[in-house]
């Protein structure tokens, strides 16, 4: 990425946005991801919000940099992709928590001894 795209930026050098990214999308989306692994119910929740970030992230830097790759387009649609299906996953789960006479989800869903 050339350098003179940073001067529509309040930024130097590339580190302080990459470092951004990290916190505002990869590492969420991580904990996101390992918790839908192992099964934890915060990823219900996760998904979406990691789908809001990834959109938000791609609209401020089209309006802080302007469009400058295709992949800005086709990150926003893969946030898109998240955040539908993280809602659609959502929904089918929090009425199963509510049947379950529970008012708040818990932190990990309860499995069957055996």
């Amino acid at each position: 990425m050339p350098a003179a795209v940073l001067a529509r930026t309040p930024f130097t050098s590339w580190i302080w946005p990459g470092v951004l990214l990290v916190l505002i999308v990869a590492m969420p989306a991580a904990l996101v991801a390992i918790g839908a692994w192992r099964g934890d119910a915060f990823a219900h929740v996760g998904h979406p919000i990691v789908g809001v970030a990834l959109i938000a992230w791609v609209i401020i830097q089209i309006a802080v940099i302007g469009p400058i790759s295709l992949l800005q387009p086709a990150m926003a649609g893969w946030g898109g992709v998240i955040l539908s299906l993280g809602l659609i996953n959502f929904r089918q789960w929090r009425p199963q928590i509510q049947r379950q006479g529970k008012s708040e989800p818990p932190l990990r869903p309860t499995r069957p001894v055996q």
